[in-house]
């Protein structure tokens, strides 16, 4: 069984890579390759895991959550209390071990909601890094002189209408459910189009940051920067551009749709 696993997750990259290279020798749809290597490399990850499983008789998935928050308790649960009191004035000793305990508390929640939506998490992480390989590959290409014209530019991302309904009607469903896995699977699915979304709200400010800053790379550059500066914020700012990508997939700002409509 190991064996076999192996060789699919092997099996499962190698057609990832060749998803890639069909669809820049314009053999795949540029997002149908994006989208066949992520599955791809994520089923090759998901069969690691169930073999690593296998082997160890446990589960790496759940180990890896608990060990993270596990080292933060830790971490909470070692600053001293009077050091916690002696910053905030008039803070007594008890107030600091209660202030713990409602951390620790938070912590635990914190950690169940990431039980839950570890799914959703794993797509948008395997996607976005596919996602950036391909655009980076379309970079080196454009160096050396090759025709990417066919390929989208990243300013050109807009979110379709459909999409962006779904999102709204999974926002909404939530409050109207109790069942534990229903509502597991609407905020797993909501997660997914919320980081597509995301995406589409970064690609229309770069579609004004570009009029200003030409080169790529450098637009790529102060992304990273913004993210690091901003990170303690991030998810406020990821709320703003979910917003922003679903007026524009209205409002079609950068009048996106009409240049299809044109070329069709």
């Amino acid at each position: 069984m190991p064996l076999l696993l192996s060789v699919v997750s092997i099996m499962a990259v190698i057609a990832a890579f060749a998803c890639c290279i069909l669809t820049f020798r314009d053999k795949l749809e540029f997002f149908v390759g994006v989208i066949a290597s992520s599955g791809l490399v994520l089923l090759a990850a998901l069969v690691n895991i169930y073999r690593y499983n296998y082997l160890f008789g446990t589960d790496i998935i759940t180990e890896t959550i608990d060990i993270q928050f596990n080292a933060i308790s830790q971490f909470i649960s070692q600053l001293p209390a009077e050091q916690l009191a002696g910053r905030f004035g008039g803070l007594t000793n008890e107030s600091a071990l209660s202030i713990y305990q409602q951390l620790n508390s938070l912590l635990d929640e914190i950690r169940q909601v990431y039980y839950l939506m570890f799914p959703s998490l794993l797509i948008l992480n395997y996607l976005a890094i596919v996602f950036i390989v391909y655009m980076l590959i379309k970079q080196v290409l454009r160096i050396f002189k090759r025709d990417v014209s066919k390929y989208p530019e990243f300013s050109q991302l807009i979110l379709q209408r459909s999409a962006a309904i779904a999102l709204a009607v999974s926002y909404v469903l939530p409050f109207f459910m109790s069942n534990t896995l229903t509502l597991a699977a609407v905020n797993n699915i909501s997660a997914i189009i919320g980081g597509v979304a995301f995406i589409c709200g970064v690609s229309f400010i770069d579609f004004r940051l570009r009029q200003r800053v030409k080169n790529a790379w450098l637009r790529f550059a102060l992304y990273i920067a913004v993210f690091f500066i901003s990170f303690t914020i991030i998810g406020i700012i990821a709320y703003i551009l979910i917003l922003v990508a679903a007026f524009d997939s209205f409002v079609d700002y950068r009048h996106l749709r009409k240049k299809d409509v044109a070329s069709g």
